[in-house]
């Protein structure tokens, strides 16, 4: 007897859940119980299904793969939200975790696919609470709580919690999105000047892109010594960071800090402190490589692996105002008034037409794979 459409349904819902943790093996074993006592003949596959316990995870998540096969995606992630608990009592962090959670859940089951509404939905909400704790989002708190409980409403349905009991949402509000396991990797707030673009380096990005580049970094108060103590990257906004880094290369023109996270070259005379294996802290401005690193800089002998693959996850463009300033020789020039930050979210970049081709993009992307040498 072949699994019906329900129970392909189900199996698509429990391997998910299974290897992102958001569901029981005891659970599963009692809801093939139950589905043996509602069948006068029980196939093979829910016996094998009930005898599972002792059985390795990762091929109780492949059997259920196969029962699984065909389920469009969309229908998995649709049947997945039914099971979520309800957030009214939720604060603004638990709800954020949750929201984020729901992302993770929705990015793994639909493969990243970004043409689909619901990934995008799942990935607004939340960026949405992001955006607002770092001031480039007119709301409130409570109308981004608001919309996750707006979005669990929407996807609640009795006949799919029927289907799926006793199997019941694992977790609940002080669950941490740690929990989820497979996560594609560090979040990482990058700079984006329009004139990279305009050299013809890379084209426009848009959210949900996956690219490749390396990073570049500038200490605008440079890097001191410190202690040999863990190695750390604190955002602080838009693509700033505080970091606590170790040297793992230095040249006369170009060096290279590793702060955990992420590796990134400045191709600059590096200060007289800056001995391989010395650790540094301060603030830097973190960048796309206008591809120094593609072009040359990966070709010297020493220079570690720094081309990391990234997943744009959402990007931020710069409304800070411009003033005019003038340097140490008297010339004047326009930048940013720093009193008056201030960033949008946009769903692509657009380097020739943004603020008259001068806009400035901040692109939060997750690490995918990485570093290695640059694709010949």
């Amino acid at each position: 007897m072949i699994p019906t459409t329900a129970d392909k349904l189900a199996a698509s819902v429990f391997a998910l859940g299974l290897s992102l943790g958001f569901v029981l093996r005891e659970d599963i074993v009692r809801w093939a119980d139950r589905r043996i006592g509602e069948l006068d003949v029980a196939p093979e596959w829910l016996i094998e299904l009930c005898m599972s316990k002792p059985k390795h995870f990762l091929d109780l998540i492949s059997d259920l793969n196969r029962i699984g096969e065909g389920v469009d995606p969309v229908a998995t992630c649709g049947a997945t939200f039914a099971l979520l608990p309800e957030v009214d009592d939720y604060t603004f962090d638990q709800t954020a975790a949750f929201a984020k959670r729901i992302y993770k859940i929705t990015y793994q089951c639909l493969k990243g696919d970004w043409s689909k509404p619901l990934l995008k939905t799942t990935d607004g909400l939340a960026d949405d609470f992001e955006f607002l704790r770092e001031g480039y989002l007119a709301a409130t708190e409570q109308s981004v709580i608001g919309a996750v409980k707006e979005f669990v409403r929407h996807h609640r349905s009795d006949e799919i919690i029927g289907l799926l009991d006793p199997v019941k949402w694992v977790g609940g509000k002080d669950e941490s999105t740690e929990q989820v396991p497979a996560a594609p990797g560090a979040e990482v707030h990058i700079g984006l000047s329009s004139w990279i673009i305009q050299d013809g380096n890379y084209g426009d990005f848009s959210v949900g892109q996956e690219t490749k580049f390396a990073l570049e970094f500038y200490p605008p108060n440079g890097l001191q010594p410190c202690a040999d103590i863990a190695l750390a990257a604190e955002h602080i906004r838009a693509s700033r960071y505080r970091i606590r880094g170790r040297i793992v290369f230095s040249e006369p023109n170009v060096w290279v800090i590793d702060v955990g996270t992420f590796k990134a070259f400045s191709e600059s005379k590096p200060p007289p402190h800056a001995v391989v294996g010395i650790l540094v802290e301060g603030d830097i401005c973190l960048g796309i490589d206008p591809f120094f690193y593609f072009e040359y800089l990966h070709r010297m002998e020493g220079m570690p692996p720094l081309t990391y693959t990234w997943l744009v996850r959402s990007i931020l463009r710069e409304t800070t105002p411009l003033i005019n300033a003038t340097d140490a020789q008297g010339r004047g020039f326009w930048k940013r008034d720093e009193s008056r930050e201030g960033f949008l979210p946009a769903h692509e970049t657009k380097a020739w037409d943004d603020d008259g081709g001068n806009a400035e993009y901040v692109l939060k992307c997750e690490r995918l794979r990485g570093p290695e040498m640059p694709a010949s």
